[in-house]
């Protein structure tokens, strides 16, 4: 964990002004209760890498998680670096080194018996709002690959008891 962030700062530190690097600060959407990290746009594609935390009132126990996202941006409505709104199809995986979670199976499982539960890839779609050349906001839809079997069967779980709404602000202290 320190080693990413300690890439995050040098990537900061490093990075030339550039209009499309920002910080992004989410909430909820599987990335945490509070989650902070860098991101990228450009004109139809976006990354976003969030380091986020639940606290124990709300999970139980204190949940750290690591969060990576592609995004493709449809199209653009406005001015892209100026006022815009662009909905965007992304596929990223969230990563949590709980000890309640595995990458490996633990040795009490016949092997294949479960998928690993620390690292779960995730399909997203949703919003971006350009208010300025230096902010933005987003609204997204996560939906876990663990749970995309809840809604092939149809019968199984109703589809407001899937996914996860995100909120983001985005803010590029980095311009020219």
């Amino acid at each position: 964990m320190r080693l990413l962030i300690t890439a995050l700062v040098l990537f900061l530190a490093a990075a030339p002004a550039r209009a499309d690097v920002f910080v992004n600060a989410q909430h909820a959407g599987y990335a945490g209760h509070a989650a902070l990290g860098l991101g990228y746009v450009g004109s139809s594609f976006g990354a976003d890498a969030l380091y986020g935390w639940t606290p124990e009132r709300l999970a139980g126990h204190d949940v750290r998680s690591v969060t990576v996202k592609g995004l493709w941006y449809l199209f653009t409505v406005g001015h892209e670096a100026e006022t815009s709104l662009r909905p965007y199809l992304g596929l990223g995986s969230f990563y949590s080194p709980d000890d309640e979670l595995f990458l490996k199976l633990p040795d009490q499982y016949p092997k294949s018996y479960y998928v690993p539960s620390a690292l779960r890839p995730a399909l997203f779609t949703g919003l971006r709002l350009q208010i300025s050349p230096g902010f933005g906001a987003s609204l997204e839809y996560a939906l876990l690959d663990s749970e995309l079997a809840y809604v092939k069967n149809r019968g199984g779980v109703a589809y407001n008891k899937v996914g996860s709404v995100g909120f983001a602000l985005h803010y590029n202290f980095l311009m020219d």
